[in-house]
């Protein structure tokens, strides 16, 4: 919506925590505590996604050595290989056990995305609306 907010309506539907990953054969996953150098010595593993909006890019890369794939499944099957770390967004009963979860000392507090239904600001919300609310919500109570 950035820039765009005269356009559209938002409604925030839910949100899900955010995990740094890596895999539990990783150099990272030995450590006792992973420090911001630890991360940026590492190649991290971003959704391509993330290229295309830059502001959120720069935000969230942190290393300088950067793997790009596309889809949720691809960086996760990256992590699991040993490629590097990532930033996961998961319900938590999806969790794999070939993963460690990082808790580096950046985080001081769980990290979390928030996702928001957007639609025209000329169209009022209506009952499509509400049954894509109501069908969505559910799901981030999983997380």
């Amino acid at each position: 919506l950035e820039g765009n907010s005269q356009f559209y309506e938002f409604q925030a539907i839910g949100h899900c925590d955010i995990m740094i990953a890596c895999s539990k054969q990783h150099p990272l996953a030995k450590k006792r505590q992973v420090t911001n150098d630890d991360l940026m010595a590492h190649t991290q593993i971003l959704s391509s996604a993330l290229e295309k909006q830059d502001t959120l890019y720069q935000v969230t890369k942190m290393s300088p050595s950067v793997c790009c794939v596309n889809g949720y499944q691809s960086m996760l099957q990256l992590v699991q290989a040993g490629v590097g770390w990532a930033m996961l967004a998961s319900p938590k009963q999806n969790l794999v056990q070939d993963i460690k979860i990082l808790s580096p000392e950046f985080m001081q507090t769980q990290m979390q995305i928030q996702y928001d239904l957007i639609w025209p600001k000329n169209q009022p919300l209506n009952e499509i609306h509400q049954f894509f609310i109501e069908a969505i919500k559910p799901i981030f109570s999983k997380c």
